[in-house]
Parts: structure tokens; sequence; C-alpha cells
């Protein structure tokens, strides 16, 4: 209020002013007329110039003056402007890092007021993947998570992308993965634990054995190639040859030329 009433207050002294410098331009105008006839003396014409360069430069004074307070005034609405604190985007607030009333300034760092999600409904998770795993992990590949929120349930998403920075902890080497997953009815949070587990291929109608079985073998036998371990007809086991496939760490799939249903995993 108070640039907007210099700013009134310059204008209003510069209408006076452009009245002054009319009055003087006329005035000397006249003057100069009168001076070849000798009716005014070379002090009054001089008098009548100078008044009206003097009404000039005074204007002139007042238009620079208007143009500064106009400059203030432009300054204080941008400061104004800049006093609401805005939102970059449409979101939930999540977490709020100051209580009302409190001073917010911004120095060397911009100060962080409010953490926004943008969509509760659309979230992403950031899961890390060892180095030996990554190059399996592709966009689009089906993703399936669980969270301790919801014990027993299973959620699904996809692959979006596999960020390039790696992180070093413990001499271990891990990539962020991000995973896309919908949540149409809020029941994902932000900051919840997942645990990840990532499709990189599938078989569908194929022969799987424990991983138990595969391993174990009886005492002192020796085996040069893959294989299981079935009952024979006398009872004792006996080595049933296989061929490895994909294995998701508690299964393996397998195929043979042999029907088997009953495998050895252990020895009571």
């Amino acid at each position: 209020d108070a640039a907007k009433a210099d700013l009134a207050q310059a204008r209003a002294e510069k209408v006076v002013q452009d009245a002054k410098l009319a009055e003087a331009e006329l005035t000397f105008e006249r003057q100069a007329r009168l001076k070849p006839t000798g009716a005014v003396s070379d002090a009054t014409y001089m008098a009548a110039r100078i008044a009206a360069e003097v009404a000039k430069g005074q204007l002139l004074g007042i238009t620079a003056k208007i143009e500064q307070v106009e400059a203030v005034l432009h300054q204080v609405e941008v400061d104004l402007y800049n006093a609401d604190i805005r939102s970059p985007v449409d979101g939930v607030i999540i977490q709020r890092s100051v209580e009302l009333g409190q001073t917010v300034a911004a120095s060397l760092q911009s100060p962080t007021v409010f953490t926004i999600a943008d969509d509760l409904k659309h979230m992403e998770i950031a899961a890390s993947i060892d180095e030996t795993d990554v190059g399996r992990v592709k966009a689009g590949q089906r993703v399936t998570f669980t969270v301790s929120a919801y014990p027993g349930r299973e959620f699904e998403g996809s692959v979006k992308n596999v960020r390039l920075g790696s992180q070093t902890v413990s001499n271990v080497v891990t990539y962020t993965g991000i995973v896309s997953t919908e949540n149409p009815a809020m029941e994902l949070l932000p900051g919840m634990t997942a645990n990840v587990k990532i499709e990189t291929e599938s078989r569908a109608n194929v022969l799987r054995a424990p991983n138990a079985a595969i391993r174990w073998r009886p005492a002192g036998a020796v085996a040069s190639s893959p294989g299981i371990w079935i009952l024979g007809p006398d009872g004792s086991p006996r080595m049933v040859p296989v061929r490895l496939g994909l294995s998701d760490g508690s299964v393996t799939e397998i195929s043979t030329t042999e029907p088997v249903q009953n495998v050895i995993i252990g020895k009571k």
C-alpha cells in the first residue's frame, strides 16, 4: 500500500510539473518574441529561458522518480506473490517439516516444507538388485511382492526401469530397479518395506523338483551329471539322470526320459 501511495503521489507531481513546464515555455516564447523589439531586457529573457529549462529538468526528474517507484512496486508485488507457498504438483501431503508460525528462510539451500506424493493410486518401489542378477532384469517383466502390513497377500507390478547408478555397501554392489504397481484401494503406503520377486523367465506345464532333491545323494555316491534319486524296486535309492532348467531358488525345472513321481529329498 505504501508503494502504491508513493506511485500515486509521484504521478500527481508529474501532472503539476507538466503544467509548470507549459507555463514556463509560454513565458519564454513570449519573451523571445518581444526581445527583438527591445521591450524585454536581456536579463528578463535569460530568466525566462532558464526557468523553462529548470522546469523541463524537474519534469525529467519526476519521470525518473515514477519509474523508480514503479520498480519498487513491482518488486513488492513479486515478494508478495512469493510469500504464498505453492505446490509444484497436485497430490497428497505425506510429511510436514515445519510448524505453524515457523520462519522459513532459503539461504544456500531451499528448505523442505512439505513432502508431496503425486498420486498414491500409482506407486513405485525402489528395489535393490544384486549385480549378479541385474543383467537378467528388463523393463516390462512381471513382479510380485509382499509387505508386512498384509501377511500372506501378494501384490503385482512390473519393472519400469533399472537405474544406471550403483551403490556399494559392505563391498556388495547393488542397482536400483523401479517397479510400478497400481494401488486403487490405497492399501500401500509410502515408506513400506516390500519383498520383491522379479520373474525374469517362465515355463508352463513343466516337471519340477525341489532343490533339496537335486542336492541329495546317498553317502559315498558320486554323480558325473545332474540327477535325482528315487526308490528302486528293491527299496534302495536309484539315480535318474535329469537335465536342469529354470529355478526360482526353491524348485527347479527338470526334464527326463523316465517317469518320476516320488523323489528323495533327505534321510530320516
